[in-house]
């Protein structure tokens, strides 16, 4: 940016959040545009290290402003405004962030003018808790003015916002009478003085971190209350066709929702229908398998008793050869014995006297038995 490029200044509001409020500010840092100051308003929350807060906004200015107690965000914001020293005002709370070129963008679009507020395109990203870093929902917002529409329904985020200064003079500060929605009545007072234009350009994103959400507390009730009073006080600028154009794009949008809901949910039916089909060919497959497994096991079956069967029979065949062999043994023992008594009677004749005195007549009657004519 050249040496006159206007000053920005961005009003942050936080309360006893400092790890969001640390990537607040580093979105704030990390811009292409200068020059920026930031006014942090702590509206009686948790002590913050500055030096540390200082060293993540580098070369952007620091007007830290701490609050006794808790005021509220309207109270906080107003603060934040009459310390401040920038032609154009925008708003960060502590747990939303910019993107690079988005201050840039918007002070680009308007044009050295201060008599109409510039916003842009914001996404609304959900996160579960303050430590995720992935969203679960997100969505565009983003949408060219209509002031009667503003009455009835808040679509600018306030972190998509570029207000001249004078806005304030003329259309007076955030009404601390509403501790939500403040923003909104804001806007609609500011649509009573100037104009509003509209730049197709994501600028920022608009975060909601569980229950960590500023504006959610106190559930629909406290919405509804506030919402009420709000109309109450513009009711004046409620005219029939702004309303019955409202109410037809709500019917629209749920007749749109609605549609888009049953086509998704046809193409979800549909893939479920064909899923079931696949399950239903595994499970014949399946049945098919088992079918052809339990043919198997049967005949596995036959053939286990069958070996079971000649199992049995050979071990009473060796049952009974055992039995055999036994008896054998005991024959074989017999025999032994008896050889054994008979080597012993045949040795006692051999060696006996009258053996070998008949030894002779032996002798000559094996020759006499040779002889011929025998």
């Amino acid at each position: 940016m050249n040496q006159n490029s206007p000053l920005v200044s961005i009003i942050v509001r936080t309360k006893d959040r400092p790890k969001l409020l640390k990537r607040a500010l580093q979105s704030i840092s990390a811009q292409t545009y200068r020059p920026i100051e930031v006014v942090l308003v702590n509206d009686g929350g948790c002590d913050l290290d500055v030096v540390e807060l200082k060293s993540i906004l580098q070369d952007v200015s620091l007007n830290y402003i701490t609050l006794e107690k808790n005021m509220g965000r309207a109270h906080a914001g107003n603060v934040g405004i009459e310390n401040s020293k920038g032609e154009y005002v925008g708003f960060l709370d502590d747990d939303d962030v910019y993107f690079p070129g988005g201050l840039s963008s918007l002070i680009s679009a308007s044009e050295g003018k201060d008599d109409r507020v510039i916003y842009g395109k914001v996404v609304c990203r959900t996160y579960a808790d303050d430590s995720d870093v992935t969203p679960v929902e997100e969505k565009i917002m983003g949408e060219a003015f209509d002031a009667g529409r503003l009455v009835l329904e808040n679509f600018i985020p306030i972190n998509a916002l570029c207000i001249p200064r004078d806005f304030f003079r003329k259309a007076g500060m955030l009404d601390i009478g509403f501790p939500i929605y403040e923003d909104w009545d804001l806007l609609i007072r500011f649509s009573e003085i100037g104009s509003f234009h509209y730049i197709d350009t994501l600028v920022a994103e608009y975060s909601i971190h569980g229950s960590a959400t500023i504006t959610g507390k106190g559930g629909i009730p406290r919405q509804t209350y506030y919402r009420e009073k709000l109309l109450e006080k513009h009711r004046q600028r409620i005219h029939a066709h702004d309303f019955i154009t409202y109410v037809q794009s709500i019917i629209d949008k749920i007749v749109l929702e609605k549609e888009e809901r049953v086509h998704e949910l046809s193409g979800i039916l549909q893939n479920m229908d064909e899923e079931l089909n696949r399950l239903r060919e595994g499970v014949a497959w399946l049945q098919e398998t088992i079918k052809v497994k339990d043919s198997e096991i049967k005949r596995s079956d036959e053939e286990l008793n069958r070996l079971r069967e000649g199992v049995a029979w050979l071990q009473e065949t060796i049952k009974v050869k055992d039995s055999e062999l036994k008896r054998l043994g005991e024959g074989v023992a017999w025999l032994q014995e008896t050889i054994k008594v008979k080597d012993s009677e045949l040795e006692n004749i051999l060696s006996s006297d009258s053996w070998r005195i008949t030894k002779p007549l032996r002798v000559l009657s094996s020759v006499f038995r040779r002889a011929p004519g025998r």
